[in-house]
């Protein structure tokens, strides 16, 4: 007797928008586990995304305070600039520096840019490896140059048995290593010779075009030292600016200082010259005395100048500079102290090779992420556990090993991006009121929104991929029960 053929139709596919209503109606229902599990991964995630704000905030704030500070002391700088006779040490470490426009620098010392960029190649060179011998401890330094200072460590190197003595040392060095290779650092002590000539060079054409600017500038204003020619330049009709703007690009500053930054600092000029005349006032003899008779102290000139909104004091300047003059200098350098608290306050929290985390930090948001890994694998575990049944029935109702997996991975993944979403609001929210506390305004300023914002993608990822690895295994497991094991777990 023949059989009836057997109907084998095909399996039903579930699409992905019914899987995922599947894993959200399994997280309902398991709902007190689903928020233990997430808890878990809000905690970790939330502690990562307060450090990462906090770098970001201090980053960006510590940028402003910087470029305020520079704002400030604009005219001091350029003035040092235009008239001050740098020697070979702070010519060479400015030289170094890679920020330096080497073009312009070229041009005050009318030199070729090619000859000074590659000075400026060596003493960057000499720079380096004189800053890895001084960041060594007491004794490997002796092992690696004995008791040479800093300024004779490449002339003593030039000798064979010492050159053979620090090359051996440097290589039993392992927690710093040499940042040049030893075939750079043995050309940099042979050359060493030749770049002190050329940094010599440098100094001496350097002084000779500032003198010749100096003569100019003296003939322009009548005025014969820095603070006259400050005090001219303060006080210039917009025709003198452009006259000591031409004569500055005359000299090579041009690049440097156009007529336009020249017009720009004269209102900083102007500051500065009356900062000097205050200072000169309460310096004096007679300033002294008057101090002393209207405020029975004895302070120091710092101290003085702290307190310029005091109204007794045009008094004792004998009434030459007006009272508002006073409170707008005493703005400016109350201004100016902030910023630089702040910015002492900052050098802390800002790691200098631009990590957004310390080592100590990334240790303990590993540890953090590691913890959130096995708690969120042990309520996979459990979970698992009180579903013998529930996975059981969908194998026998015709689902796969892929699907139960898919399934499970879902749900943990849902959990984990919920749990990064809800962790990166409120490490941010964390990280922005200890912000606010701290830098106040500044975080208004210069508030880096596109920075959270990226920290804050980084930390829902995070919770999710969390989530999801560390339910590889349990996934992995219920996905491989056999139905008729499952059936008899009670």
């Amino acid at each position: 007797m023949a059989h009836p053929p057997i109907d084998v139709r095909a399996q039903v596919q579930l699409s992905l928008a019914r899987t995922f209503g599947l894993c959200l109606k399994g997280i309902k229902h398991r709902l007190f586990r689903s928020v233990l599990t997430t808890m878990v991964i809000i905690l970790a995630v939330a502690f990562f995304m307060n450090l990462l704000s906090d770098s970001v905030i201090a980053r960006a704030v510590d940028q402003g305070v910087r470029a305020e500070l520079k704002q400030a002391r604009r005219s001091a700088v350029a003035a040092d600039l235009w008239f001050g006779r740098p020697n070979a040490t702070l010519l060479a470490t400015r030289l170094a520096n890679p920020a330096t426009p080497l073009a312009d620098y070229a041009a005050i010392a009318g030199w070729q840019p090619a000859r000074l960029a590659a000075l400026a190649a060596a003493c960057a060179r000499e720079r380096t490896i004189i800053a890895w011998i001084d960041r060594q401890d007491a004794g490997t330094r002796a092992m690696l140059v004995r008791r040479a200072r800093n300024d004779e460590v490449l002339a003593w190197l030039t000798q064979s048995e010492r050159w053979t003595a620090f090359a051996a040392a440097a290589q039993r060095v392992r927690a710093d290593r040499l940042p040049l290779a030893l075939d750079e650092v043995r050309a940099a002590v042979d050359a060493a010779a030749a770049t002190a000539t050329e940094l010599a060079a440098l100094v001496r054409d350097w002084h000779a075009r500032i003198g010749a600017l100096e003569a100019a500038v003296t003939q322009l204003t009548g005025a014969t030292d820095r603070e006259g020619w400050i005090a001219w330049l303060a006080d210039a009709k917009p025709e003198g600016v452009q006259g000591f703007a031409a004569l500055l690009a005359a000299h090579g500053f041009g690049g440097l200082h156009p007529a336009a930054i020249v017009t720009d600092l004269q209102a900083a000029c102007s500051l500065d010259r009356l900062r000097d005349q205050v200072a000169a006032g309460l310096a004096s003899e007679e300033g002294r005395r008057r101090w002393l008779a209207t405020f029975r102290t004895k302070e120091t000139l710092d101290e003085k100048l702290q307190q310029l909104d005091d109204p007794r004091l045009p008094e004792v300047l004998g009434g030459k500079i007006p009272r508002a003059e006073l409170l707008r200098l005493d703005r400016a350098l109350d201004d100016e102290r902030a910023l630089t608290a702040r910015e002492k306050a900052l050098a802390g929290k800002v790691d200098p090779d631009g990590g957004l985390v310390s080592t100590r930090q990334a240790f303990l948001v590993a540890i953090s992420f590691l913890v959130c890994m096995v708690g969120i694998a042990n309520a996979m575990l459990m979970a698992i556990t009180e579903r013998f049944r529930e996975i059981a029935t969908m194998k026998c109702l015709g689902a796969t090993d892929g699907f139960i997996l898919t399934q499970f991975l879902m749900e943990a993944g849902i959990q984990g991006a919920a749990g990064g979403a809800m962790g990166m609001l409120v490490g941010l929210l964390l990280s922005l009121a200890k912000g606010g506390w701290f830098f106040g305004g500044h975080l208004v300023w210069y508030f880096p929104a596109l920075g959270l914002i990226i920290c804050g993608l980084a930390c829902i990822v995070a919770g999710l991929l969390l989530a999801t690895l560390a339910s590889i295994y349990p996934s992995w497991l219920a996905s491989r029960m056999a139905p008729m094991e499952a059936m008899r777990v009670e």
